[in-house]
């Protein structure tokens, strides 16, 4: 059977957010609340998706008692200590988000979300609502050929002699 080596030698323990300064370690959550994260975010997704959440997933998130808000779930400790600090809003709405992704997603889209300034367009979600108007349709130019498609020459028996792309 093959060794393995500490979990914690390739296992970060902790998301370091450096704000003005103070480098907050967040830990990583408990099992349980970090597997209520998870679900919330699958819960999310399904519901977004117009499909059925898991039933293991929503167990999960009604077993929550809702004492504390995600930002406190993800940010653990670490909450009350930007409390403390003095933080905005912006900036403890932010950083609990970026733990919030950490936990659900990974590093990679944590620093994605971290690294994108407040107020500017993330990824902007579809407009669901159904189009009553038809006024971009009308101002639109017509193309100069009827399809945009060329047709492929053919061989004298009447078959392509263009590979197919």
């Amino acid at each position: 059977m093959p060794e393995f080596d500490d979990l914690g030698a390739f296992l970060s323990p902790t998301l370091d957010l450096p704000v003005a300064g103070t480098t907050y370690k967040v830990p990583s959550p408990p099992a349980l609340v970090g597997l209520r994260l998870q679900a919330a975010w699958a819960v999310t997704n399904a519901r977004q998706a117009g499909v059925a959440a898991k039933a293991h997933h929503t167990a999960l998130v009604a077993a929550d008692d809702g004492a504390t808000s995600l930002e406190q779930d993800a940010l653990g400790p670490v909450y009350d200590r930007m409390l403390a600090d003095g933080v905005s809003t912006e900036v403890l709405n932010h950083a609990g988000m970026t733990a919030y992704l950490w936990v659900v997603a990974g590093e990679r889209a944590a620093h994605l979300w971290w690294v994108t300034p407040l107020g500017e367009a993330r990824t902007p979600l579809p407009d669901r609502s159904p189009s009553t108007s038809t006024d971009a349709a009308s101002t639109t130019p017509t193309p100069a050929s009827g399809s945009g498609t060329r047709s492929r020459p053919s061989s004298s028996d009447g078959s392509s002699s263009a590979p197919l792309a």
